[in-house]
This record gives C-alpha cells, sequence and structure tokens, in this order.
C-alpha cells in the first residue's frame, strides 16, 4: 500500500476520533478521498488541491505529507520541501520521520545540482511580513528560493516587536528559520 493511501485510512479513522463539527469532519474525508482517487490517476495538481481542501476543512499535519507528495511528482521540489516541513512540524512524531527526511534530503541534492536551496520562514504567531535584504517576500510561513549564501532577514507584525537577524542558506541543505515573536505591550492613554 503506498504511503498516500495509508495516510487516507490513517485520516479516516482519526477524523472520526477528534472533536470537531460533523460538516467539517465530512467536508474533509470526502475532498481527502477524492484526492487519493486523483492521486492513483495521477492527477497530481487536482489532488494537490483536494487535500490542501481537506487540510482546510479539518486541519491535521500528515495532510501535508499528500501535498508534498503531489509536489514531487509535478517536480516543485521547494513547494515539496516546504510540504515536508510542514508535516514534521505538525507530527514531529511521526512514525515514518526518517524516510520523509530522506524525501527531504533527495530534494535538497535536486536543488543543490542547480544551485539553489530553500529557505523556510515560520514564526508564531504566524503571519509575520518577511524581508530577505531588504525586499518583501511575503507572509511566515513561507519558502524561498535562493542561491546559497548570507541573508538579512527582518520579520514584523502588528502588535509584535520586530525581530531582525542572518538567515544563513547552505550549498547542500534547506535552511528554516523559526521565529517567535514577542507581542508588545500595550499602552493605554
Amino acid at each position: 500500500m503506498s504511503r498516500a493511501l495509508a495516510v487516507v485510512l490513517v485520516l479516516a479513522s482519526a477524523a472520526v476520533a477528534l472533536p470537531a463539527r460533523g460538516d467539517e469532519v465530512a467536508d474533509a474525508r470526502a475532498h481527502f478521498r477524492k484526492g487519493a482517487e486523483l492521486y492513483k490517476e495521477k492527477r497530481w495538481r487536482e489532488a494537490m488541491a483536494e487535500f490542501e481542501a481537506a487540510y482546510r476543512a479539518k486541519p491535521h499535519g500528515a495532510i501535508h505529507f499528500n501535498v508534498a507528495q503531489c509536489r514531487e511528482r509535478l517536480e516543485e521540489w521547494p513547494g515539496a520541501l516546504r510540504s515536508y516541513h510542514d508535516s514534521l512540524r505538525e507530527v514531529p512524531d511521526a512514525a515514518d520521520r526518517a524516510a520523509v527526511r530522506k524525501s527531504m534530503q533527495r530534494i535538497e541534492e535536486r536543488l543543490a545540482k542547480v544551485g539553489v536551496q530553500v529557505l523556510l520562514v515560520y514564526t508564531d504567531p504566524p503571519g509575520a511580513r518577511a524581508t530577505i535584504d531588504g525586499q518583501e517576500r511575503g507572509k511566515a510561513p513561507l519558502h524561498v528560493v535562493l542561491q546559497p549564501g548570507s541573508y538579512a532577514l527582518a520579520l514584523s507584525l502588528e502588535g509584535h516587536a520586530p525581530w531582525a537577524g542572518k538567515a544563513e542558506v547552505a550549498a547542500t541543505a534547506s535552511a528554516l528559520v523559526d521565529v517567535v515573536l514577542r507581542p508588545v505591550p500595550r499602552t493605554t492613554p
């Protein structure tokens, strides 16, 4: 049984056990089943859209694995790498953690051959604006493809102290920056 189909069965049973509104679970299950069917048919982009819809309806970190598998089939290496990271972040005790890490390593090797790697930026809380070398690149969580080197990274989120630091992107591995932003105390007039 493929890993994607194994996850389908796990999620189908897990969705019943998790507290949620019935319609959220039913929606997630329907999207996930449709994604699994499309995956079997090798309709990767459509399968990915269904898996993402399942995650929006009822988040579960294992779904990121299925998205990563679709992205790999589509040769969207940076996105696949981020989805694998997201999977391990949300399911830190995943039984197949070593296999996922090997998949990530294969992607990093592919990226190294073309002279780039991925910088992954996560913040707690999410949604911080990320600026790299003075250029705004989006909101965390995000992934950016860069050449190896040192980059000035700045993060800002309303109501939180700004953060600035260096991001070192190696030639052979992705770089991960994970920052907890400190709330700024509100002043009363």
